[in-house]
């Protein structure tokens, strides 16, 4: 329209397209910032959904538009194919002629990438134990969040030596191991399903919707791109649930209805108060649940900081001395959430593990009240993951380190050994795969 200040209504116009400019420019800025991100962090796979997702969204659109938005997607696919062979051109024909010499984060990630990359093949190991629990238990699978159980059980000899994974680092792959069939038809339904409500979206939307509707669409196909290699965790649920509910509002558009629970609470006062009352008090029960979280974290942080690295201390009695300022942060870590505190657990065993001889011999008293405390906190952590064999390879490694000062824990390093291969046979308990 004219936006013409002397123009009659000209000067709310003008306002109306500065503002127009300005939330475009909110939501760029964020773009931005997250492009950064990945360049500086060295997020490959955030940053090869970003691309992924926005080729997959710029291919549909050019298949099923017209006019100025097919050339708009067929220009977006030739700007994403020319970064995809600028890419494929650094680490194939750069990279093994320069090997070692990159500095800037992202581009020594993919220097250092490729199907032979430690992180790679760490990935590779966890999708070929994932299939191979898929094949023992296709239907039920392992039970949700128990992958680690699956890596250690059907990861092979060549996993015995990479990072343990607690997730498959592939969405799909996960679904299929601890979910079975069910859980990966239901994770398959729910992305077709999606992606036909999109589409009915698009081609009901006005020419200034589409752009929205398109939007929602990119970001859930980068979900979807990431969802092959990233981590699938409850941050990322917490995302797919927001676009979900985004894409479910784009879909039904002005057709909602309020339903028999809007219209209950716009007749009755009393129930709307009821229900702001229970949401103020989930609100403050969520806020000292997350107080509780962020202690234990700074406390499992400052303890991880404290014992970094003992064996290059210059003296005896400064690694004695943060040995046990960390066993008394881990020890913070546990009480502030003890519901959660697993990690902070093994981590205060395998700590006074390493150290176990130098506080032994300086302070044998405390050395034994650590010990006992460690074994009380493996009764809880075992408790609540009797198959987590991370807590068994620590304990052992914990009881062959005291059994030499103390004979009589011979038996229980015996036990926690026996139990760490039955539960993970391939998996390094002293270093190296356990015969």
């Amino acid at each position: 329209g004219d936006a013409n200040p002397a123009a009659p209504g000209g000067r709310a116009k003008l306002w109306a397209l500065r503002l127009f400019w300005a939330l475009r420019l909110f939501w760029a800025l964020p773009a931005i910032a997250n492009c950064l991100a990945f360049s500086t962090t060295g997020a490959l796979t955030a940053a090869m959904a970003a691309l992924g997702g926005g080729a997959l969204c710029a291919a549909a659109l050019a298949i099923g538009s017209t006019g100025r938005w097919r050339v708009a997607a067929i220009a977006s696919l030739a700007l994403a194919s020319t970064a995809a062979i600028t890419l494929a051109a650094v680490f194939w024909l750069v990279a093994p002629a320069t090997e070692g010499t990159y500095q800037h984060p992202f581009i020594k990630r993919i220097a250092e990438g490729g199907v032979g990359s430690d992180t790679a093949l760490d990935r590779l190991y966890a999708w070929q134990a994932g299939w191979a629990s898929f094949v023992a238990k296709p239907i039920l699978g392992w039970g949700p969040e128990n992958f680690l159980v699956v890596f250690g059980r059907y990861g092979n000899e060549g996993a015995g030596l990479a990072q343990p994974h607690a997730d498959a680092h592939n969405a799909w792959v996960e679904k299929i191991a601890t979910e079975g069939l069910p859980g990966f038809a239901f994770f398959l339904a729910l992305w077709v399903v999606v992606a036909g409500a999109l589409v009915r979206a698009g081609r009901s939307a006005t020419a200034g919707e589409r752009g929205f509707v398109l939007g929602v669409a990119t970001a859930l196909a980068c979900l979807l791109v990431a969802s092959l290699s990233a981590n699938w965790n409850i941050t990322t649920h917490l995302l797919l649930l927001l676009l979900l509910a985004v894409a479910a509002q784009v879909e039904a558009g002005d057709a909602v209805a309020p339903g028999r629970v809007g219209a209950m609470l716009a007749k009755h006062r009393p129930l709307r108060l009821g229900m702001a009352v229970c949401a103020a008090a989930l609100a403050v029960a969520g806020l000292a649940a997350n107080h509780s979280l962020y202690r234990g974290a700074i406390a499992f942080g400052t303890a991880a900081q404290v014992a970094a690295n003992p064996y290059d201390l210059p003296s005896t009695d400064e690694r004695v001395l943060r040995t046990r300022h960390a066993l008394a942060f881990y020890q913070r870590a546990i009480a502030a959430c003890e519901r959660l505190a697993n990690r902070p657990r093994r981590h205060l065993i395998d700590d006074l593990e390493v150290n176990w001889w130098v506080l032994r011999v300086r302070h044998s008293d405390e050395a034994k009240r650590w010990l006992e405390y460690a074994e009380a906190q493996a009764a809880e952590a075992l408790a609540a993951e009797p198959e987590n064999w991370l807590l068994h390879q620590s304990l052992a490694r914990l009881y062959r380190r005291v059994e030499t000062t103390d004979p009589e824990y011979g038996k229980l390093a015996v036990r926690y050994v026996q139990s760490s291969i039955e539960l993970a046979p391939n998996m390094a308990i002293y270093g190296a795969p356990p015969k």
